[in-house]
């Protein structure tokens, strides 16, 4: 059995947490007000920081007047707290959204869009290459022409159905593996590390 405080802990809380599985629990419930306390918490010391090194050191030590423009944006951002004042928040809130959807919109058309069909774009000289062009080709299709498909066409709708149908059941096994690893590593932590009962 391990002598480490944290260990102890750590299992403990897991333990609580688990015990979701039987009912709403009162330890349930404490162990989730700790995880939340704690990331709030965490949360708040990396924003503290990240506001003394990045605005106020250089604001005040080093007098980079040109960020006062961000310290009035962050001040009209509490704004929102005051029913009088809260229109003032919104000119905060509209730079990061604006940035924030700019940067988004372009990384996902460079990143994902334009790989994506790059990729489909292949010689017809491999199955391979047959099955990803016929099936992007049959679910663009079911997507598309969301009509009643006609006799004609109606095996490229099923066609493109039934990929998506193998593709949603590999995404779900493959979130079944991953939080399977993690349980997996919780009785590892419970069983071995803290208990000892397996090696």
């Amino acid at each position: 059995m391990s002598t480490d405080i944290w260990v102890w802990i750590s299992s403990i809380l897991s333990l609580c947490i688990f015990s979701f599985l039987w009912k709403d629990s009162l330890a349930y419930r404490m162990a989730q007000n700790i995880f939340l306390g704690i990331g709030a918490g965490h949360g708040l010391a990396i924003a503290f920081r990240s506001l003394r090194n990045s605005l106020f050191y250089p604001l005040f030590y080093e007098k980079r007047l040109t960020l006062i423009i961000p310290l009035i944006l962050v001040v009209l951002l509490y704004t929102k707290l005051i029913p009088k004042l809260e229109y003032l928040s919104r000119i905060s809130l509209a730079f990061p959204i604006g940035l924030g959807a700019g940067i988004i919109l372009r990384s996902t058309i460079s990143g994902q869009l334009f790989p994506q069909v790059a990729a489909t774009l292949l010689p017809l000289n491999s199955i391979n290459n047959i099955i990803i062009v016929v099936g992007t080709f049959c679910v663009t299709y079911y997507f598309l022409f969301t009509i009643k498909p006609r006799r004609n066409t109606q095996p490229i709708s099923k066609i493109g159905i039934y990929l998506m149908m193998v593709t949603f059941g590999l995404s779900f096994a493959t979130s079944v593996a991953a939080n399977t690893a993690i349980y997996l590593g919780f009785l590892q932590n419970i069983f071995g590390t803290w208990l000892g009962i397996i090696k």
